[in-house]
C-alpha cells in the first residue's frame, strides 16, 4: 500500500507469491482492504521451482517444447510450463504461503497451453499415459493434432480443479474464508493466437467462484 495507489476500493489483489508476500499484503490490510492473490497458473516468478531450490531438482524439462526442439519462453528465464504433477504440487505451496499470510482469494491467471507445442519429453509422458499408446508428433495429422490439443486443455482443466480443491480445504482447515477464480483471454482471443486453454470449461470445476 502507499498513498500514491490508494483508491479507496474494497479489494487488493497483490501478485505473485514472494518473500515479501506477508509484508505485502498486511500493508494492504492495515488499510482496510480485503487482500486477494494473483499468480500465473502457466508461467510466473517461479525460478526456484526451474533452478531446483523447491526440491532439489531442476524443472526445465517441464517447459512447453516446439517443433524444432525450442522451449516456448515467457521471459528470458521463465517458461511456459506442461502442468505436471510436480509442477501442480509447486504451485500447492505457494498458495499455501498465500493463504498463511493473509489471502482470501486466489486469483489462477491464464492457464495456457500454446497450439504449436506439444513436443516436450514430459508431455510425450503425459500422452502415453493419457491415451496408453505411445506419442505422437502434433503436426503428424489432424487426429494427433486433436488428441495432442484435446490433452493440453484437459491437464489445465485438471490442474486448476486439483490447485483450488487444495486452496480450499486448507482454507477451511484454518477456517479461513477462500473464493477461487481465473482470470483469462476470451475464447475468440485464445483462436487467434493459436492457444489451448480451458475456458469453455472453467464453471465445471466445482471449487471455480468466477473468472
Amino acid at each position: 500500500w502507499s498513498p500514491a495507489r490508494d483508491l479507496a476500493a474494497d479489494t487488493a489483489i497483490v501478485y505473485g507469491v514472494n518473500e515479501n508476500i506477508a509484508q505485502r499484503i498486511a500493508s494492504w490490510k492495515e488499510q482496510g482492504y480485503r487482500v486477494e492473490l494473483m499468480t500465473g497458473a502457466a508461467w510466473g516468478n517461479y525460478s526456484d521451482y526451474v533452478e531446483g531450490r523447491f526440491d532439489g531438482k531442476n524443472h526445465m524439462d517441464d517447459a512447453q517444447v516446439r517443433r524444432d526442439g525450442t522451449r516456448v519462453m515467457h521471459d528470458a528465464s521463465t517458461p511456459y510450463f506442461v502442468p505436471s504433477p510436480t509442477y501442480v504440487n509447486y504451485l500447492k505451496s505457494r498458495i499455501k504461503i498465500a493463504i498463511d499470510s493473509g489471502a482470501t482469494a486466489i486469483y489462477l491467471e491464464e492457464p495456457e497451453f500454446w497450439a504449436f507445442s506439444g513436443y516436450s519429453e514430459g508431455f510425450k509422458r503425459a500422452f502415453a499415459d493419457h491415451y496408453g499408446r505411445g506419442w505422437e508428433p502434433p503436426d503428424s495429422s489432424v487426429n494427433a493434432r486433436y488428441a495432442s490439443d484435446h490433452l493440453k486443455y484437459l491437464m489445465y482443466h485438471d490442474a486448476l480443479a486439483a490447485l483450488f480443491k487444495y486452496a480450499k480445504q486448507y482454507a477451511a482447515s484454518k477456517h479461513l474464508p477462500m473464493r477461487c477464480y481465473v482470470p483469462t483471454h476470451d475464447l475468440i482471443s485464445y483462436s487467434q493466437i493459436r492457444m489451448v486453454s480451458p475456458m469453455s470449461s472453467l464453471m465445471s470445476i466445482p471449487d471455480v467462484d468466477g473468472y
